[in-house]
């Protein structure tokens, strides 16, 4: 499947400290922070915080951490 980002964590598996956290964008697709809306950026970047902070996809399809995402949508 295309992604719209990526966020990798490099962590202590035995302490859980993080060391390194990348958040990653894919180009590709029309990221947008106005109308009209194509891939809202900060939907994106929310989801992906999400990931940073430890949360997992979410099966309410409304959710902020739904795993997948409909263009035009905030």
């Amino acid at each position: 499947p295309l992604h719209l980002g990526l966020t990798t964590v490099v962590f202590d598996t035995e302490t859980g400290e993080i060391f390194d956290a990348d958040i990653e964008l894919n180009a590709t697709f029309p990221l947008t922070t106005g109308e009209p809306i194509e891939y809202d950026l900060v939907s994106v970047l929310t989801h992906e915080a999400g990931h940073f902070l430890g949360l997992a996809h979410a099966a309410e399809p409304d959710a902020t951490m739904f795993f997948s995402y409909e263009p035009g949508t905030t």
